[in-house]
């Protein structure tokens, strides 16, 4: 499969500063995103989780950003996103060291069906669990997803690293070890994706692809080996190809913005009535990506806002607003009022879409992209409650 080139609106500078930032913030422990949209097809079904597996010298943080990005528009079939850590660091352990606490922490939780995501050396560590150990711990690996990962070394696993590190040593360029890994990637019934940087230095983009087992190959040009992991277009194609991991019964996305649409597709039922515990999740799932990100701005005002949004939706409180005429133009008129918590000078829409603390500082967006996303969400739930008529207690309200 002949590899896709992608250009990237992320400058590689801004992508290093975020990386860096998370990797200071973030604490040397796991870290779990519930998927808001998971529905079990039964009452044994556990879903698929994801691992997230970062790369050499990383911490779990490495994954924060992409977690954030994608987990709103997971598919239904997703339970969770697990960022994994490690421990024994820093003395020298091989891959297969990491692909056995791996294999542990898969092995507590209760799904056996996962999908692999790895950056740099993860990349390495997740096919080396998937060819070598997953059987034998009743796993089945749908996919692993590589993110400039060494699946052919990289040319600056030299001396003095290679001295002190085997994991180092087992990502030399035509390594024993790196053959080996090949071999079995080939015979794998798994599917490989390949995500490769073209101004990565440290794994050259040729070394990040094998083409024998190849389901889906991209390239983003104007990103290095840690920009990417801040990339809006690689969110987008990890959410593509997630769904095409799943087959023809789930449509591969087309686009992120084609994931929104999808996340905020609601159907008025025959009785007239809207589901809006459907609208109340997706808000809630908006709060949780707000609770666990780290930013520079706290999100007090933001969650806020959402949960007394969300209460009055649960409530069907719409004679507050009686001029409304269906649920977007309600929505949009609790955004505009400057009353609903006395907040001097701000409307919910405002504090939403604008970050806020440090200051009253607001180019902290540049970098952490958590306003944007915000924005994005309301303005969708907006679009799409245009659509949807208010519940007949409230069109019977009107006529009084």
């Amino acid at each position: 499969m002949e590899a896709r080139t992608m250009q990237t609106g992320w400058s590689s500078v801004s992508g290093i500063v975020t990386h860096s930032y998370q990797w200071l913030m973030t604490k040397g422990e796991d870290i779990t995103f519930q998927n808001p949209n998971f529905e079990p097809a039964g009452p044994d079904d556990a879903g698929i989780a994801i691992y997230c597996i970062h790369g050499t010298a990383d911490r779990v943080g490495a994954f924060v950003e992409v977690a954030r990005g994608i987990l709103g528009c997971l598919p239904s079939s997703v339970a969770a996103i697990h960022l994994i850590s490690f421990h024994s660091r820093g003395f020298g352990c091989g891959i297969p060291s990491f692909a056995n606490q791996l294999k542990n922490k898969i092995s507590l939780n209760p799904h056996r069906d996962v999908i692999l995501m790895g950056h740099s050396r993860g990349g390495a560590v997740a096919a080396y669990f998937e060819v070598n150990l997953s059987r034998q711990a009743g796993i089945r690996v749908l996919a692993v997803m590589g993110i400039c990962s060494p699946f052919k070394g990289s040319h600056l696993a030299l001396p003095p690293f290679t001295f002190w590190s085997e994991s180092v040593r087992q990502m030399q360029e035509k390594s024993d070890f790196l053959e080996e890994l090949a071999a079995g990637i080939k015979q794998s019934d798994a599917k490989y994706c390949y995500y490769t940087a073209g101004q990565d230095a440290i794994v050259a983009p040729e070394n990040g692809v094998l083409p024998e087992n190849c389901f889906s190959c991209q390239r983003f040009n104007q990103h290095g080996h840690l920009s990417i992991m801040s990339s809006l277009q690689l969110m987008e194609q990890l959410l593509i190809d997630i769904y095409r991991i799943q087959g023809e019964m789930q449509p591969a996305l087309e686009s992120l913005e084609a994931g929104w649409e999808k996340q905020f597709e609601w159907v008025s039922n025959q009785t007239g009535t809207m589901p809006l515990d459907e609208m109340c999740m997706a808000i809630s799932g908006q709060m949780q990506c707000l609770s666990s990100g780290v930013f520079w701005y706290t999100a007090r005002l933001k969650l806020a806002v959402l949960s007394q949004l969300m209460g009055m939706l649960q409530s069907k409180a719409f004679e507050v607003y009686p001029a409304a005429v269906n649920v977007g133009e309600w929505i949009e008129t609790f955004l505009g009022d400057k009353q609903w918590s006395g907040v001097s000078d701000w409307t919910p829409r405002a504090i939403l879409c604008n970050s806020l603390g440090l200051f009253g500082a607001r180019w902290q967006a540049l970098f952490f992209k958590s306003s944007s996303q915000t924005d994005v969400f309301i303005s969708n739930l907006i679009e799409q409650g245009k659509a949807l008529p208010l519940p007949v207690n409230q069109v019977e309200l009107k006529k009084r």
